[in-house]
């Protein structure tokens, strides 16, 4: 208990603490044990040994005591209660799910080759500006995806798995939910959970299929091999070679874009009000320059049509 303490604790006034989580779960679960409440439990086979750690753990006795244990998210900021409406990403991951207008891949950073990516985009019409995003997160498979819900459950917490909540509350917890979305949904029935809840994910199907079949689509632009039809199932078709990896995931990022794209064009977003992000880590990057070259491209042909009056084919 005291090794959980010195590396997840951060000590703010004697007695009291902050202990940071990267599990919203376990978070959750810990914090209610720190409030005091009996008969906390998560999923087996993980309960047995939080059992044993909930005996140790500390606890608030009184006014001058305050324990509090946080998610931290590790690579996704979760939407937090202050922020603005129009900066809640939460929102704007779910219209991306809905319409198509998502694509996940393996990250083409040598330094992040454990992570995935997700590029997308609010197409909705409900954005004054369309936002293409990029995130960073840790999938860590389909078990992990599939304990999620069973933790969530375990605690009487499963409000929190509906997708728009998702979204906004773990956004890795989400995107790992629709990249092993068959699994998931399975474990949400097996749990007897509503069908209200499950009838919510299963919506997403639609937006889930075009999303395949608009990155299908791009890939026919250019001439990426076969490594571009594998997916999570098969390792995206990496091997152990890090140069290897990094082809691979880079083609897979240009080609997820491009889909990204039509589907806005699909969905009669203007391409003139759009904003284009990139993470820090990517300047300079093959990817970075090929989107640079896009928006400059995108941006003349915006200016020839304004300047013509008339419709340019941009797709």
């Amino acid at each position: 208990m005291k090794k959980f303490v010195q590396i997840h604790g951060e000590q703010r006034q004697p007695g009291s603490m902050i202990i940071k989580l990267t599990d919203l779960n376990i978070a959750r679960a810990f914090n209610r044990v720190a409030c005091g409440e009996d008969d906390v439990c998560v999923a087996e086979p993980l309960n047995a040994a939080f059992q044993k750690v909930v005996k140790r753990f500390p606890k608030e006795t009184n006014g001058d005591r305050k324990i509090m244990v946080k998610f931290d998210s590790h690579r996704i900021s979760e939407d937090q209660f202050e922020t603005k409406k129009s900066d809640k990403c939460g929102p704007q991951r779910y219209e991306a799910v809905k319409h198509g207008s998502y694509q996940i891949y393996p990250c083409a950073l040598k330094q992040y080759l454990d992570a995935h990516e997700v590029r997308y985009a609010d197409v909705s019409g409900k954005q004054k500006v369309t936002t293409f995003r990029h995130e960073i997160y840790l999938d860590y498979g389909v078990e992990e995806a599939i304990m999620y819900a069973k933790h969530a459950a375990a605690l009487g917490e499963s409000d929190r798995l509906h997708p728009a909540v998702l979204a906004a509350v773990d956004p890795q917890a989400f995107w790992s939910a629709m990249l092993w979305y068959e699994e998931f949904i399975q474990t949400l029935q097996e749990l007897n959970l509503s069908i209200d809840l499950v009838d919510a994910w299963k919506d997403l199907e639609k937006g889930r299929t075009s999303s395949k079949e608009l990155f299908a689509a791009a890939s026919m632009m250019f001439d990426f091999g076969p490594a571009l039809e594998k997916g999570p199932t098969e390792n995206w078709g990496v091997t152990k070679s890090k140069d290897l990896h990094v082809r691979i995931a880079t083609d897979f990022a240009i080609c997820a874009f491009e889909a990204i794209h039509l589907a806005a064009v699909e969905n009669d977003v203007d391409l003139s009000e759009v904003n284009w992000i990139t993470l820090e880590y990517y300047k300079g990057h093959e990817i970075d320059n090929y989107l640079q070259g896009k928006a400059k491209f995108n941006q003349m042909i915006m200016e020839e049509k304004e300047t013509k009056g008339g419709d340019i084919d941009t797709e």
